[in-house]
């Protein structure tokens, strides 16, 4: 009986100290488990920061792009050093040239063509006369359909006359763009485009423009409105640009034919402009 009686509390004292190790065991699976889940909590939390930061980083890329694309380099780079004057309303006097090109009846021949090849014609003639703009120092300012308008201005190393040299060739230069692109076209089947350029140059303001609901960073002036002008004077296929612009050059750039010089009268402008005719042709290779 004193051996069943020892080995039953003996039976009882391991039982309790199993219970208590158990129970122990139980409690600190709990206290890990309780580790595991601030730790898988801290983890989200922290790859949601992550996420929500790359976000920002992609949306500050997209902006610096398409900042890139619509306003010159050293402008962005002005911006990206010191924001606040250039994004202001307001603006500065400058000398500049402004060139206008528009194509010749687009929009009839818009009339008889589905919206998405329309889309594709007029991005296969960018993507060939925005070259030009590339090697000539142009900024586009705007697109109006299949119009475009860009600004040639100052920088360091470059004077008014240069400028206006780089304007004149550049758009020599598109006409000749224009012209491969439409050795592209003819192998598609489709007819050719034309188009009229129009160059002046001189004094503007250049800035910031609008109101705080949107800004929009332009030049404004009447030698905008002359370039407009000689656009719509211009016969397609030829650039008509002004007398003071065709000065800057001793003699005719290469690469074209001077047309003609005429005094003319334009809309919407009380005195008349001196204005050369130049037509482009291929230049020597090499």
């Amino acid at each position: 009986m004193l051996g069943l009686a020892a080995f039953a509390g003996g039976a009882a004292g391991l039982a309790a100290a199993l219970a208590w190790r158990l129970g122990r065991s139980q409690q600190d699976v709990q206290v890990e488990a309780h580790q595991i889940e601030e730790a898988l909590q801290a983890t989200e939390q922290r790859a949601l920061e992550l996420w929500e930061e790359g976000q920002k980083l992609r949306r500050a890329l997209l902006a610096s792009r398409k900042l890139s694309d619509y306003l010159p380099e050293d402008l962005v780079e002005r911006i990206i050093k010191d924001p606040e004057p250039d994004l202001v309303l307001g603006g500065q006097n400058t000398e500049a040239a402004v060139l206008f090109a528009d194509l010749v009846g687009f929009t009839r021949r818009c009339e008889r063509m589905r919206p998405e090849a329309v889309v594709e014609e007029l991005n296969l003639y960018f993507s060939h006369i925005d070259r030009a703009f590339v090697r000539h120092g142009g900024v586009i300012d705007k697109r109006m359909g299949d119009g475009v308008m860009a600004v040639f201005v100052p920088r360091p190393g470059v004077d008014g006359q240069e400028i206006r040299r780089r304007a004149v060739r550049c758009a020599l230069d598109m006409l000749r763009e224009l012209d491969q692109c439409n050795r592209v076209l003819e192998a598609r089947g489709v007819a050719p485009l034309h188009a009229r350029v129009g160059v002046a140059a001189g004094n503007l303001v250049q800035g910031t423009m609008g109101s705080n609901a949107r800004l929009e960073y332009t030049v404004i002036g009447d030698t905008v409105n002359q370039a407009a002008r000689l656009e719509g004077e211009a016969t397609p296929g030829h650039v008509l640009v002004t007398a003071d612009a065709f000065r800057a050059f001793d003699a005719p750039p290469p690469g074209c034919l001077v047309m003609g010089r005429s005094i003319i009268v334009v809309k919407g402008k009380s005195e008349a402009i001196d204005v050369v005719e130049l037509a482009p042709i291929d230049l020597p290779e090499g």
